[in-house]
């Protein structure tokens, strides 16, 4: 019997990876959580992040065979999907005999592509703590039955065998996540923490609903102040960022969290993102007061039609209103949004890019913008053809949000790169 795991967390492409990492990098908590989980369950389990990590091939062959898994588990993004496959042919040319397994939301959504294209063994769709133990456990001839893992597909026979992936019921029922696993000191943002899984939104360009489902998973607010306790302690920790798609998704629940996180003898500071449709004075008031510095808002488009046909449902006035609140606050401010839609004009890009440099002049709010992407999962990509979007590749690695990889029915591609970098080196409005 073997327990030992390797977790490997892939980088993007090697020409940006030491900036992605000094901008805006974190552990990966997903595989924190598994390999946490797998400990408890008596697993040996190590975590390699080669997104913040350099390690030469020899290096890398060398740690493997040292440490001998009796699998490896590697992360999923289509940005690195040309590393996923390098890096599962590396692996298995050289240690046949060890199991490569591939989970995270490119897997979910692609796991035919995977098997077809990688030399993976296993591919795992949603939720990963569960299924990747089990998997374990078959492999050490525990669980005699595949088939009885939720959320696995494999090829058998020259074709692809899948079983449907289960949401965790009882997020409480898991272990926090072991972070002496990595070196909280190669991240900016270290110390990152999930309150839910699962987003309220319907919005046409993300897969979040797909991944998860119609289900919002929630921990308990006495669980989540449980593990900032912990972490302030092991890791002397002030400062955290809540990743929940969006942290106020329940006012009565983000109203007891400030309570609680308020009523500790230790102050901290921290950040979340949140909807526009979610916050309000007395919401927002209470976060500042228990901490929060930061607030990242999704505003998508400065055009209210254009939000409305992407599901998002709000209001450029709404999102307004908000901004304006946090601002008087003394809270930071992000603001995201998407140009591209299946609806988009140039005339309804020059209004994002106006509303944009409002928020910007106004709230002193931190603009970000990127350019609709189609990935596999979400309404956009299902429904492509009906909404007029041409997907001029196929190739996943171009799948990255600062280059447009496609044509809408109202511009092409050229145009949408042109008016991205436009937005970005400050001459959109020399646009006609």
């Amino acid at each position: 019997m073997n327990k030992k795991v390797l977790l490997i967390n892939i980088p993007t492409t090697r020409g940006n990876r030491d900036l992605g990492a000094a901008i805006a990098s974190m552990p990966p908590l997903g595989q924190l959580y598994i390999a946490t989980y797998l400990q408890q369950k008596g697993y040996e389990v190590q975590i390699w992040d080669l997104a913040v990590e350099r390690m030469k091939k020899k290096e890398f062959i060398e740690r493997i065979s040292s440490f001998s898994p009796l699998i490896i588990g590697i992360s999923s993004f289509y940005e690195s999907w040309s590393n996923m496959i390098n890096l599962c042919e590396v692996v298995k040319t050289i240690f046949p005999n060890i199991y490569v397994a591939i989970g995270g939301n490119g897997a979910t959504f692609s796991y035919q592509e995977i098997l077809m294209e990688t030399l993976a063994d296993f591919v795992l769709l949603g939720e990963g703590e569960y299924s990747f133990f089990e998997l374990c456990e078959y492999l050490n001839g525990n669980i005699n039955d595949i088939n009885s893992i939720s959320g696995v597909a494999r090829m058998e026979n020259e074709k692809i065998k899948i079983s449907d992936p289960k949401r965790i019921p009882v997020l409480d029922s898991l272990p926090f996540p072991n972070r002496k696993l990595i070196d909280p000191n190669k991240y900016t943002y270290p110390y990152t923490i999930c309150t839910t899984r699962g987003c309220i939104g319907k919005c046409k360009f993300c897969s979040s609903g797909a991944f998860y489902g119609n289900h919002i998973a929630f921990r308990t607010i006495d669980n989540v102040i449980e593990e900032i306790c912990y972490m302030s302690r092991e890791f002397l920790m002030t400062e955290f960022f809540v990743i929940d798609d969006t942290f106020t998704i329940n006012k009565k629940r983000a109203l007891s969290f400030c309570e609680k996180l308020s009523g500790l003898r230790k102050s901290f500071r921290w950040f979340c993102e949140a909807r526009a449709d979610s916050v309000d004075e007395e919401l927002l008031s209470a976060m500042r007061k228990a901490g929060c510095f930061k607030i990242q808002f999704g505003m998508e488009s400065g055009n209210n039609d254009i939000l409305k046909k992407i599901g998002k449902n709000i209001t450029i006035q709404q999102i307004e209103k908000v901004v304006a609140i946090a601002y008087s606050l003394g809270m930071q401010i992000n603001l995201s949004f998407i140009i591209g839609h299946p609806d988009d004009t140039i005339q309804t890009i020059k209004e994002s890019f106006k509303f944009a440099e409002k928020m910007k002049i106004k709230y002193k709010a931190n603009v970000l913008c990127s350019i609709n992407t189609p990935y596999p999962g979400t309404y956009n990509y299902i429904h492509s053809e009906q909404l007029g979007i041409e997907i001029l590749t196929d190739k996943k690695d171009f799948y990255t949000m600062n280059n447009c990889i496609i044509n809408t029915k109202n511009l092409d591609r050229l145009t949408i790169n042109k008016l991205f970098h436009d937005f970005h080196i400050g001459t959109y409005n020399e646009i006609s």
